[in-house]
């Protein structure tokens, strides 16, 4: 794939991202397709490939995802969350899209592992970077 066809694919995606080598990076590795919005916090939303919801955010100094069956419950009672503390200040809440990703495919891939996917109905598991830290996040 040429530089110019992938400056093409991501300029429709609306990825922001000047480096050609980054972008192509960027459009490789975003395989669930993620389109972050926003500044303070960057958000994004939307469905995984097996069907359930998802919200990402971050903001401050965490990032987290939440993973619901229903959208309605991502915003009371979510079935699965992860969140990682690792910026410094305010700057969570201006990472970029490439950043987003990155964040994004790390939760998606413990959630697949883990088998969360087929257990997520009526569990309301937290998991943190420390691992599982609660029930009832709520």
């Amino acid at each position: 794939m040429k530089t110019g066809e992938i400056k093409s694919i991501l300029n429709k995606l609306r990825w922001n991202i000047q480096d050609p080598i980054e972008k192509g990076i960027a459009y490789f590795i975003n395989k669930y397709n993620i389109q972050p919005y926003g500044y303070c916090p960057v958000q994004a939303e939307g469905c995984l490939p097996t069907g359930e919801f998802y919200y990402f955010r971050s903001r401050h100094s965490t990032w987290s995802v939440r993973i619901s069956k229903t959208e309605e419950s991502l915003w009371e009672n979510s079935a699965w969350v992860y969140s990682e503390s690792k910026y410094k200040g305010f700057e969570g809440g201006c990472i970029g899209k490439l950043e987003v990703v990155r964040n994004f495919n790390k939760a998606t891939k413990l959630y697949y592992i883990n088998n969360e996917h087929s257990r997520i109905e009526g569990d309301t598991t937290k998991v943190s970077q420390h691992g599982v830290s609660g029930k009832n996040i709520s």
